[in-house]
Parts: C-alpha cells; sequence; structure tokens
C-alpha cells in the first residue's frame, strides 16, 4: 500500500497510508472509531475508489479495480457490518461465493461439465460449516443467525474463495 488516499466532500478519510504485509503475517491496522480502517480495506479491495496513491497484491497493481476481480485474485475481506442475504439459506450463502463454471453464458447449457465444479463447492462449504459449528444451520435462512453466527458465515463464505490475503474489519 503506498500513498493511499481518500476524501468524502473535502473530509480527509485516509491520508497517504503507506504499509507493507509479508506473506504468510498476521497484521493488524488499529485506531479509534472514525479513523478510516474501514474505508481504506474498501479502497484496498475496490468497493471504494481512491483518491491517489496505488495497492499492489502479488507485485501487480490492483488499484482502481473491481471487488471481484481483486477478489479473484486472491484478496479477500469481510466487513465490519455482515453481508449475508438474510432470506437465502446459509449454504447457498455459501455457495454465492463459489466460483462457478456454469455462470458463464456459454458454459450455461453444459450442465454435465460444470457439474463437478458445483459438487465440489457444495462440498467444501459444507466442509467449512462444520469447521464453524454452522453445518446444522446449513438450510435455515442467514437472517435468523444471531450476529456472531453471521460473522462467521462470512468469514467461511470468505474462505470458500482460498484467499492468500484475507482482510477481516471488525472480526469480532
Amino acid at each position: 500500500v503506498c500513498s493511499v488516499t481518500k476524501r468524502f466532500a473535502g473530509v480527509l478519510a485516509v491520508d497517504r497510508v503507506t504499509f507493507d504485509v509479508a506473506p504468510r503475517t498476521i497484521t493488524a491496522l488499529i485506531g479509534p472509531n472514525g479513523a478510516g480502517k474501514s474505508t481504506l480495506f474498501n479502497v484496498l479491495t475496490g468497493f471504494e475508489r481512491g483518491d491517489g496513491g496505488d495497492v499492489c497484491f502479488d507485485a501487480e497493481s490492483v488499484y482502481g479495480r473491481a471487488p471481484h476481480v481483486i477478489a479473484r485474485r486472491g484478496m479477500v475481506r469481510t466487513f465490519q457490518l455482515t453481508k449475508a442475504l438474510a432470506v437465502v439459506s446459509v449454504l447457498d450463502n455459501m455457495l454465492l461465493a463459489a466460483p462457478n463454471p456454469g455462470e458463464r453464458l456459454m458454459l450455461a447449457p453444459l450442465r454435465p461439465v460444470w457439474r463437478g465444479a458445483e459438487r465440489a463447492a457444495r462440498a467444501r462449504a459444507v466442509e467449512l460449516l462444520e469447521v464453524f459449528g454452522l453445518a446444522a444451520k446449513a438450510s435455515d435462512y442467514a437472517g435468523t443467525l444471531s450476529g456472531g453466527q453471521r460473522k462467521l458465515l462470512e468469514l467461511a463464505r470468505a474462505l470458500m474463495l482460498e484467499p492468500r490475503m484475507l482482510l477481516l474489519d471488525e472480526p469480532l
């Protein structure tokens, strides 16, 4: 992260932030409420457009790219406020994060071609739900989960993408 800046209507929310994160490390970004931590995460992951600076991941700039492009490169994030779809099952929330070749227009009618990937994604989702103690809730609507369970669901869903970098915004 090199000199990242973000302003909102003249208010400087992120001011020339620069830091490196080494592979296989845990790095914390600590500050009081309103310090700009979530805004910085939004800029790093493409949910907000920064006003300056650069973000490099795997020696390539990802600054200004769309969130889904950054996530597919391996930088995935959770949110301060959970983003589970309330009227969708817990399992289906997990599957929304899984890459699915059937979403491609040319492959959509060829279900036998991508059925194996769909089965693998479902197995991975069930495995992660078990790890996070949510397997018994797989068929429940995500909106019926407690706040803590929604945080666990969001973390499990982020791990569906097998990220190389995971940014946790207010994980506790």
